[in-house]
């Protein structure tokens, strides 16, 4: 065995995914197949349980870091692919990731999205948002999941992408918008709503009137809902979207940007359009309070929100060393694997009434 001196770096991606970065020199490509061939050795190894025993499977995708302009949540989607081609061919194995994984994946998840609704897969998981200083729990974030009857969870960084290529993206939102305010409606009236909104959704000419009859129908307050919106060009520069969202405020909707700071567009929608809230991504956290850089981002970013009128969210927080770094800086709300999964709409009723405490020893 010749990989052991590759750097191997381990990661939950969530529910039952998991990630593995390793860094190497040219004997790279052999040495993540041998990891992969001994990570699903490992896994199927027999499981000894009362009066029984069973097995468990690993289908594993694998793909190369090509050229510095390669994203790395390109990287992921490469290797979700290349992964979902392993549970195409009977589960329990690795593939390495080629171009040609695209249209073939995209087809058949294409002609499967399409009954998706209909055969009841799709369903909207809530990740709860917290206020620590206060130990108050603020909202939750509705999540649009996929749970395929052949491959198991699809994650929604590849079939996103497929339901706004395909036209599916709209009756998808409207989708998680009925199902989302009607939870809500049941909710303590200071915990507010979240629903994240594609770009694409607001070149609808009815995207408002979408929002206002999920609202009508359920009997949710309108400030009790708030979108989150992706930065992007289109939502900017598309006749009718900025409208869209300004005649939603008007009617007390609140609007977010989410994902802040990750694109050319973050500035200008905070600077032409009156945004409630910020949401900084979680690569600008995921140091914290060790990444001197990232301290100093987020610092001004939270600067930047108070000083237009905005409140500030931190995702994708998971250490406590993190939280209280961030209420030092002056973090209004937190949300992340610290503070809870995404859960189903039952489970969310019987913990939310729940305080949540941070405390700080030395």
């Amino acid at each position: 065995m010749h990989w052991y001196k590759i750097s191997v770096r381990p990661a939950r991606l969530g529910g039952d995914e998991f990630g593995v970065l390793l860094r190497g020199g040219p004997t790279l490509g052999q040495a993540a197949e041998r990891v992969a061939a001994s990570i699903c050795e490992a896994i199927s190894a027999p499981v000894i349980l009362p009066q029984t025993q069973t097995r468990v499977s690993a289908s594993v995708g694998i793909t190369y870091f090509s050229h510095e302009e390669t994203k790395p949540e390109e990287l992921i989607r490469q290797a979700d692919l290349a992964m979902y081609s392993v549970k195409r061919s009977g589960r329990h194995g690795y593939r390495i990731y080629d171009p040609g994984l695209e249209a073939t994946a995209s087809r058949q998840l294409h002609t499967d999205l399409l009954q998706a609704l209909t055969r009841r897969e799709l369903h909207v998981a809530y990740q709860p948002l917290w206020n620590p200083p206060d130990g108050l729990l603020t909202g939750y974030e509705a999540l649009l999941r996929w749970q395929h009857a052949h491959f198991g969870e699809i994650s929604p960084r590849v079939f996103i992408p497929i339901a706004e290529q395909t036209g599916l993206i709209a009756s998808f939102g409207a989708y998680v918008l009925r199902a989302a305010c009607t939870a809500a409606h049941d909710w303590p009236d200071q915990v507010r709503l979240c629903v994240n909104i594609s770009p694409l959704q607001l070149t609808d000419a009815h995207f408002a009137e979408t929002v206002m009859q999920a609202l009508a129908e359920s009997g949710l307050p309108p400030h009790r809902l708030e979108l989150e919106i992706t930065e992007s060009r289109l939502a900017l520069d598309h006749e009718g979207a900025l409208h869209q969202l300004v005649q939603l405020k008007e009617e007390g909707v609140r609007v977010a940007v989410d994902d802040f700071g990750t694109g050319a567009a973050s500035l200008e929608m905070m600077h032409r359009f009156g945004l409630n809230r910020m949401k900084i991504d979680r690569r600008f956290i995921s140091g914290l309070p060790d990444d001197e850089r990232g301290y100093a981002i987020v610092h001004a970013l939270i600067r930047l929100a108070h000083d237009l009128g905005a409140q500030v969210t931190a995702e994708g927080v998971e250490h406590m060393e993190q939280a209280l770094c961030l209420m030092e800086l002056g973090c209004d709300e937190m949300q992340g694997y610290l503070f809870g999964h995404p859960e189903a709409p039952k489970s969310i009723l019987a913990n939310q009434d729940a305080p949540l405490a941070v405390v700080a020893a030395s």
